[in-house]
């Protein structure tokens, strides 16, 4: 989960060096983390669209693991985008 310190809501409010800066961590953490595939969501804005329990913008790296036992591919992960 990343979070910017600044209080932003709306994707208009972020500057490019921030999102410079977002990427660099997404980057750092993939290769930290050994992430081989994964879903990145980005979330902002009103809540009642997004699902967010904040709507304070922030993003995700989400990654399955296709190995466990109990992993079952047709279930994935459900939440509501847009």
């Amino acid at each position: 989960l990343f979070i910017h310190k600044k209080h932003i809501t709306d994707i208009s409010e972020i500057t490019g060096a921030a999102l410079t800066e977002l990427m660099a961590l997404i980057q750092e953490q993939n290769k930290k983390r050994s992430i081989t595939g994964g879903s990145f969501i980005l979330r902002f804005g009103d809540t009642k669209f997004t699902g967010a329990s904040v709507s304070h913008l922030h993003a995700h790296i989400v990654q399955s693991n296709p190995d466990d036992p109990s992993y079952d591919s047709a279930k994935g992960l459900t939440m509501r985008i847009g």
